[in-house]
């Protein structure tokens, strides 16, 4: 055990070294949120960087595992999901939408007019966004509703969520069903 970090998890390598089908349920994890959060081919990180980069977190202390509160498949779950997700946010950031104006030596936004909001807008939008909050945490903790529920909002089919998340279009349509009488019973 040589070079080993500063905060070394022994945890995390006994799991490695003793539950061979580990890593696969994590690439499993890795493939699915990928097809989900990035839609172009610009930059995609491969679903083994990301349970790679998830490993050597979980070494190096900066995320924290402990085996007596939590399953590992489960914060492995969560934390790709994460990983994935912000990595995705970074490659939309990457895209400026300022332009220097040397005329009046400022940055114009080229997309002010395109977006702008009227204040009916931003609150119908306020709306929709906790009512979809509260959808959100009644479906918490149904893995496959949770993947299919961020599909649909991003504008997805019932036919292009079951063909990004590698699932049969039978259980994508139980999903929503799953998904719509929890929220029925959420949103009363």
């Amino acid at each position: 055990m040589k070079n080993l970090p500063a905060v070394y998890n022994p945890e995390i390598e006994q799991v490695l070294r003793t539950n061979n089908t580990a890593t696969a349920v994590w690439i499993n994890y890795a493939v699915k949120f990928i097809r989900v959060f990035f839609r172009n081919d610009k930059f995609k990180p491969t679903a083994h960087d990301v349970v790679t980069d998830m490993i050597l977190k979980i070494h190096l202390g900066e995320r924290r595992w402990e085996p007596d509160k939590i399953n590992i498949n489960t914060f492995m779950y969560y934390n790709i999901r994460s990983h994935v997700y912000s990595l995705a946010k970074k490659e939309k950031r990457l895209v400026s939408t300022d332009e220097y104006n040397a005329l009046s030596d400022s940055f114009d936004n080229k997309y002010i007019d395109v977006y702008h909001i009227s204040k009916e807008e931003i609150e119908t939008t306020q709306d929709k966004n906790e009512m979809l909050e509260i959808v959100h945490k009644s479906i918490k903790g149904d893995d496959l509703c949770e993947l299919v529920f961020y599909c649909m909002r991003e504008g997805f089919g019932v036919n292009e969520t079951a063909e990004y998340l590698g699932v049969s279009i039978a259980e994508a349509n139980n999903a929503v069903r799953r998904i719509k009488y929890k929220a029925q019973k959420a949103l009363k």
